[in-house]
């Protein structure tokens, strides 16, 4: 089994890292990805244009609970006996970004924001996507994504539409069913 980190790149694919995971631990089958592809939804006046920069599938999961076991005891009785059951899963996590634009914004500056966006942040995930190998380093990597996106996309569109965007780069994570 492997540990895979998804990026975006420049001609808007996502590209694969591939890392080998522990064999030790027996997983359930990979989590089927999340739609990572463009959407674009009303927000309160605004609409945004979402991309996920890097995802990282496969993570294993692991608990200890104590489980009990029905055992036959001397003088026809019965008693449970707890012992610690070790539970799995795989789990998903990336790093989303969200750019939130004027719903009343004329559609060739549309177009500038999402051409602009796309290019940085397919920069910004080439530059992130190598150290977050493990999902605890995911968090660390959004001020530099941050950083990395600002400057990016600033030099590409003018100050006016700079200042009528918002956006947000957040850590997102979904994990299947304990086994």
């Amino acid at each position: 089994m492997t540990i895979e980190v998804k990026y975006l790149t420049k001609s808007g694919e996502y590209k694969n890292l591939e890392f080998p995971a522990s064999e030790s631990i027996g997983m359930a089958d990979l989590i089927e990805p999340r739609n990572d592809s463009t959407m674009h939804a009303e927000a309160s006046e605004k609409k945004v244009w979402s991309k996920t920069l890097a995802s990282l599938s496969g993570v294993p999961e692991i608990k200890v609970e104590t489980c009990h076991r029905r055992v036959r005891i001397p003088g026809n009785g019965n008693v449970n006996v707890p012992y610690p059951c070790t539970k799995t899963r795989e789990g998903r996590h990336w790093i989303e970004l969200n750019v939130f634009y004027p719903s009343d914004l004329a559609q060739d500056a549309v177009d500038i924001i999402v051409k602009c966006a796309t290019e940085a942040a397919a920069y910004t995930a080439g530059v992130i996507a190598a150290s977050i190998i493990a999902p605890q380093f995911m968090p660390a990597a959004i001020p530099t994504a941050q950083t990395l996106f600002v400057e990016k996309f600033k030099s590409c569109v003018s100050e006016e539409i700079f200042n009528s965007v918002t956006y947000t780069i957040t850590h997102e994570q979904e994990s299947g069913d304990w086994h």
